[in-house]
């Protein structure tokens, strides 16, 4: 039986370095007003605290992928 690793964004390892680890990364989603972001991805830990700082509140999904 194989067995796979699988974190999501929240765990704080970036995506580079759960690979080196050999596991595998799913970004959450983020959504600010009518975007979506995937974090990790496309919004740095610097874009989610500018929107914060900006009053912006975040809203986040975890992310579906069929392997």
């Amino acid at each position: 039986m194989k067995v796979r690793v699988l974190t999501e964004s929240g765990c704080g390892l970036t995506k580079q370095e759960a690979q080196a680890l050999g596991i595998d990364f799913l970004p959450l989603q983020v959504q600010i007003e009518d975007k979506t972001y995937l974090d990790g991805v496309n919004l740095t830990v610097e874009e989610l605290n500018s929107f914060l700082e900006r009053g912006f509140m975040p809203h986040k999904h975890a992310t579906i992928r069929r392997y």
